[in-house]
């Protein structure tokens, strides 16, 4: 129905909204505590500082959703249903480890 070069610029902004939730997910690390010295230091006031802390889980959780339905649509429609079984069969190998 589309072609190799469609299925290829979907995949490629996936790929790309995944490296894009690396920078909110990097910003959430940034302690947000009543009278912290990083938030007073940029004079940023608690309440503001949760907002913004919200705001970048919102936006990480959007771009990783894209991410990530963009490629199981991608290997779905491809033929290469195995590469999401198999991506789905390593994140629950890895969760039994730690577990």
């Amino acid at each position: 129905m589309y072609g190799l070069r469609y299925w290829q610029k979907v995949i490629n902004v996936s790929f790309n909204f995944g490296r894009m939730a690396m920078l909110p997910f990097a910003l959430l690390w940034i302690p947000v505590s009543r009278g912290s010295p990083l938030l007073r230091l940029a004079r940023i006031p608690f309440e503001q500082a949760v907002r913004y802390h919200i705001w970048l889980a919102v936006s990480m959780m959007v771009m990783l959703t894209i991410h990530s339905v963009g490629y199981i649509i991608t290997y779905s429609y491809t033929d290469r249903k195995h590469l999401v079984l198999l991506a789905f069969t390593t994140i629950t190998s890895i969760n039994h480890s730690l577990s």
